[in-house]
């Protein structure tokens, strides 16, 4: 089982990512739902299929932030209707292997922090749409 540090990985987004210096990432992860199959027969507990699609979740990314990106990133909220291609690489424990996850999605929030003596940083949160590869 491959192990390392975070150290190196990337994530591609649109316009959006491509100018901004990445601090962390975080996925929700993907869920699957369940359909209740249980009947007006069924004892005990209730009987569950699991659907065939799942959901991809959401990706958070902590960001160095940079105030001069403004018209890119509200462009990306207000005026983006189609997904954008999003890859994240990370390190994968051997010298200059890494992996990559692939996915398309929207941005949904742009949450920003600002305090006296601390360095600005911003919260871009995806939502994936589709499978991820």
């Amino acid at each position: 089982m491959a192990r390392d540090i975070a150290d190196g990985a990337t994530v591609s987004f649109g316009s959006v990512f491509s100018s901004l210096k990445l601090a962390s990432i975080s996925h929700s992860g993907l869920s699957r739902n369940t359909v209740d199959a249980s009947h007006l027969a069924t004892s005990g507990g209730k009987d569950f299929l699991a659907s065939s699609m799942y959901d991809p979740g959401e990706l958070s990314c902590e960001v160095h932030f940079d105030p001069s990106l403004k018209p890119t990133i509200v462009g990306a909220l207000t005026n983006d209707s189609t997904t954008q291609a999003l890859t994240i690489t990370y390190p994968n424990g051997a010298a200059a292997a890494i992996s990559a996850w692939s996915a398309y999605g929207y941005l949904t929030g742009f949450d920003i922090t600002a305090s006296k003596e601390e360095l600005m940083t911003a919260t871009a949160t995806v939502k994936l749409s589709g499978s991820i590869g």
